[in-house]
């Protein structure tokens, strides 16, 4: 018997993992369309309609045992999954996670086992999906360019990655953009992330120094060093993703505000059109009148602070600041040249920390 599926109760939208597993299952040997279903948490008339797609791209014969049907592949057809080192599997594990970590550039840590785990998947194609694949990869692409070379920081991300992971405290050497020589700090690292904000990878977490959250930049790290001392996560860190959609925004972190703003003109049709955060929604909509551009209001939970005050600025002069009033007046001293700017210590969240749980 098979055993059941995790993902068993997620029954319809889950073909592709099913055309992605039900193939390496018979490559074991037969299986029956009840043991299969029960699997993947379906009815068996969608059993039915898999193995007929994927007849046309593997040789799967039907038998009849009784009144039970079995598949499997045809004799003399073998199907190979393809054999991946370690390295690869987290290769392919985070291409999932990032843009650009599926080797597709040179200058990014893991892009040779990237590179070495496509060619093996595309391997495993028949002829004329592997066709079609690269159909699809000469009109596909992303704006998001690697800038940086980061194969030399190899050593550092796979220090940080652990550290994450093992909920290890780190001591970190770091050299930052403002005073440029190096500074010694105990960094608790919550997760690794790509900000698309100058193309760069980045780690957030507790900094000692400055007592908060605080981002830092993998080629600028000079040292890492794991320590015997482990940290407990924020009660409220489910996920690396989750918290950066609540604390991150537009290359910041921030405690987060809610946030009403007003576009005019063409812009509004941009909010209209456009989600820019993952809490935007549409307050009201206002068409326009014969003196009157068209307006769109929209109301969003994000990270205050620099990131939030950029990201208004740019869209200048067809935005503008209904509440809270405190943003209304920054953005206004802005644009009267009356603003400072503050330090990211003035937005940082503040959550608690635990100290060395063991030792």
């Amino acid at each position: 018997m098979l055993p059941v599926s995790p993902q068993a109760d997620s029954k319809r939208g889950n073909l592709t993992r099913l055309a992605i597993e039900l193939p390496l299952l018979l490559a074991s040997g037969f299986k029956s369309k009840t043991e299969l279903a029960k699997h993947f948490g379906c009815d068996k008339k969608t059993i039915k309609r898999l193995v007929d797609e994927l007849s046309f791209h593997y040789r799967i014969t039907e038998e009849k045992r009784g009144r039970e049907v079995f598949y499997g592949f045809a004799d003399g057809y073998t199907f190979r999954p393809p054999a991946l080192k370690p390295a690869e599997v987290a290769a392919l594990w985070l291409a999932q996670k990032a843009v650009l970590m599926d080797g597709s550039s040179p200058r990014w840590p893991l892009s040779q086992d990237g590179r070495s785990l496509l060619e093996k998947l595309r391997a495993t194609l028949p002829p004329a999906l592997a066709a079609h694949l690269s159909e699809l990869a000469a009109v596909y692409g992303t704006a998001l360019v690697p800038a940086k070379d980061y194969t030399p920081h190899l050593e550092t991300l796979n220090q940080v990655l652990t550290a994450a992971i093992g909920k290890q405290r780190v001591e970190v050497e770091y050299v930052s953009l403002s005073s440029r020589r190096p500074k010694t700090r105990r960094y608790d690292t919550y997760g690794l992330y790509f900000d698309p904000n100058g193309g760069t990878l980045k780690t957030f977490g507790y900094d000692s120094r400055r007592r908060g959250i605080v981002t830092l930049a993998i080629d600028h790290m000079r040292r890492v060093t794991l320590l015997d001392e482990w940290f407990t996560l924020p009660p409220d860190f489910t996920s690396v993703q989750s918290y950066l959609e609540r604390y991150h925004f537009n290359g910041f972190f921030g405690a987060p505000t809610r946030v009403r703003l007003r576009f005019f003109g063409v812009t509004s049709q941009v909010f209209r059109e456009r989600q820019h955060h993952v809490t935007q929604r549409i307050v009201s909509y206002t068409p326009a009148t014969r003196g009157r551009p068209e307006t769109v209001d929209i109301e969003m939970t994000v990270a205050r602070g620099r990131g939030l005050e950029r990201f208004i600025l740019s869209w200048l002069p067809e935005v503008e600041v209904l509440a809270p009033a405190a943003l209304r007046q920054r953005i206004e001293d802005c644009c009267l040249g009356r603003a400072r700017v503050l330090p990211p210590s003035a937005y940082r969240p503040q959550p608690p920390v635990a100290v060395n749980e063991r030792a």
